[in-house]
């Protein structure tokens, strides 16, 4: 199952409120897809299977990580970058000892080319932030290349990593198919 957060009023965390998708198996053989409105945690205490989340970068505060608990975990939650990159990337690379580790990857959902930066921020060797996705085009991706080689020419801080995914397995492939309309066929660009 996967949790989209969506923003009603951002006056609180529990003004956000979740969307579960559920896929079923009809007895026809067909996946209907339901949609359930989450209000609260408490909801999905019922649920017997994991329960993953994709949550914009814009709504992701500490009040809704408290609100929701462990369904926002760095396990089971991935955050869309709905935000400029560029201040936060100086920003998480002002500590000592961090990089960003990142992977553009790709796939291809209903026969058009959809690119993803994919990334998470690393303090000491260590994870400090949520898998990261950036849903962009083509020429999107080849501007942040040029980027990332101006900003950091010797790779020291912004790392091409492509055993990113494996790191975020499973929630890296839910996620990414559900962003790709449930297109599950990737492959790293470039």
């Amino acid at each position: 199952m996967l949790a989209n957060y969506d923003l009603y009023s951002a006056a609180d965390a529990s003004a956000v409120h979740a969307y579960l998708r559920r896929s079923v198996l009809g007895a026809d053989g067909t996946t209907p897809v339901e949609l359930l409105t989450i209000d609260g945690p408490e909801q999905l205490k019922g649920v017997e299977v994991p329960v993953f989340a994709a949550v914009p970068l814009s709504l992701f505060t500490r009040e809704l990580r408290e609100h929701w608990g462990d369904y926002l975990s760095v396990e089971r939650a991935a955050v869309i970058a709905d935000v400029a990159l560029g201040p936060l990337l100086e920003l998480w690379l002002s500590q000592p000892g961090s990089r960003f580790r990142y992977a553009f990857i790709r796939t291809e959902p209903a026969g058009r080319v959809l690119p993803f930066l994919i990334g998470a921020v690393e303090v000491s060797g260590v994870a400090a932030t949520h898998l990261l996705l950036k849903p962009l085009s083509p020429p999107a991706v080849r501007k942040l290349k040029a980027a990332f080689d101006e900003l950091d020419p010797e790779n020291s801080q912004l790392v091409a990593d492509h055993e990113l995914l494996a790191d975020f397995e499973p929630l890296a492939q839910i996620v990414i198919a559900h962003i790709a309309l449930e297109e599950v066929r990737f492959a790293l660009a470039g």
